[in-house]
């Protein structure tokens, strides 16, 4: 037999009971006697409570699998631009190196290219000084055939660093004494090339002396060269 509870003690009593066997009182029949019967207790809501705790439960493992989620993707990107940092520090110094490394080539090329210059005016220096040493040694060959024509003693009666200036001399010497004037090189110490206009030339120095004094009168600074 099925039974329901006193709406006012709330001992058991069966079910189409007009009176409660326990308390006397009248048995109301209403179609939710249990959730009218002020001894029943509050209404039991486990379902819901169970359903709000597992969303709590979700939304605090949303709430850390987020933070979680959000400290490695910080962490990932502290770990990439750290790494773009080093990576951007290596080209740094790798490029400060391939300047300095540009650098010292450069100065070792300016270096080599001073030196070539230096060694081309020097091969220029020792060839201009090989031409002039060359050039004197024909010059003092010449003057020594030249010189080899006179002889003790000759009057010079003048003296000329140009040469075409000492051959028109020559000449006037020759068209106003009678004697015969040549133009005779001559490499003086301190002065350079000088050509010297001879007269007469002799083995005699009294010969010489007589002509010499005889020139004065036409050309006072006569004079006779001793070889």
């Amino acid at each position: 037999m099925s039974t329901i509870q006193c709406q006012h003690c709330g001992q058991p009593v069966p079910e189409k009971s007009a009176f409660c066997p326990y308390c006397g009182c009248t048995i109301e029949f209403t179609e939710n006697p249990v959730a009218e019967n002020p001894y029943a207790g509050p209404p039991t809501n486990t379902p819901k409570k169970n359903s709000k705790t597992w969303l709590y439960g979700i939304v605090a493992a949303l709430v850390t699998t987020i933070l979680i989620l959000g400290g490695v993707l910080l962490f990932l990107q502290h770990q990439e631009a750290e790494s773009t940092r080093r990576l951007a520090e290596t080209e740094r110094l790798k490029a400060e190196q391939a300047k300095q490394e540009v650098e010292q080539a450069k100065k070792l090329a300016e270096e080599a290219n001073a030196k070539a210059e230096e060694a081309k005016n020097e091969a220029k220096e020792a060839k201009t000084q090989s031409a002039n040493r060359a050039y004197m040694a024909q010059q003092n060959a010449q003057d020594a055939v030249a010189q080899s024509r006179l002889n003790r003693y000759s009057v010079i009666v003048g003296s000329f660093q140009n040469p075409a200036e000492a051959e028109r001399f020559a000449s006037t010497v020759s068209n106003s004494t009678g004697y015969y004037g040549q133009v005779v090189p001559f490499n003086i110490r301190n002065k350079g090339r000088w050509y010297r206009v001879i007269a007469y030339t002799t083995d005699s120095y009294y010969d010489a002396q007589n002509v010499c004094d005889n020139l004065k009168y036409s050309f006072n600074g006569a004079w006779v060269l001793t070889l």
